[in-house]
């Protein structure tokens, strides 16, 4: 119990520093972007590749739709520290057919924090299918409590 109560109290910390709001999510995407590029240039291009995102360090603010990269799974993100997979539902064999990702982004230079969630569908036939639209969702401690 004692342990719960000390990561709930670190989540609420953790959440102060997260957004929320379009405009700063996309910031924190900029700022994250811009410092893979300074320091992890081959893996950054990779990954803008797999997910097929449109960015360009001459001009870091013109973002794509964010949708792509929220789709990400912890393989694509694996090489680039500002960027984790902290959340993910279904998909794959046996996985179900609701799909759902969070995607953690940290702003080095800044300092705030993002969770962009995508969600989607799939089937062994057509594969993963995402929505459009992502959400920016906050994280929140949960204790429950199961029978077994």
């Amino acid at each position: 119990m004692d342990n719960f109560i000390e990561f709930a109290k670190q989540i609420e910390q953790d959440r102060q520093l997260v957004v929320v709001d379009v405009e700063s999510v996309e910031k924190v995407v900029v700022d994250a972007l811009i410092d893979c590029f300074l320091n992890y240039k081959d893996e950054l291009n990779s990954f803008l590749d797999d997910m097929d995102f449109e960015w360009s360090a001459d001009e870091p603010e013109e973002l794509d739709s964010l949708y792509k990269i929220a789709k990400a799974d912890m393989y694509d993100v694996e090489n680039l520290p500002n960027f984790e997979v902290v959340h993910a539902i279904g998909g794959g064999e046996g996985g179900g057919e609701y799909v759902e990702r969070v995607l953690k982004v940290s702003s080095p230079g800044w300092g705030k924090t993002a969770y962009i969630k995508a969600t989607g569908w799939y089937s062994s036939y057509e594969g993963t299918e995402w929505n459009d639209e992502v959400t920016f969702v906050l994280p929140v401690a949960k204790m429950i409590m199961d029978f077994e």
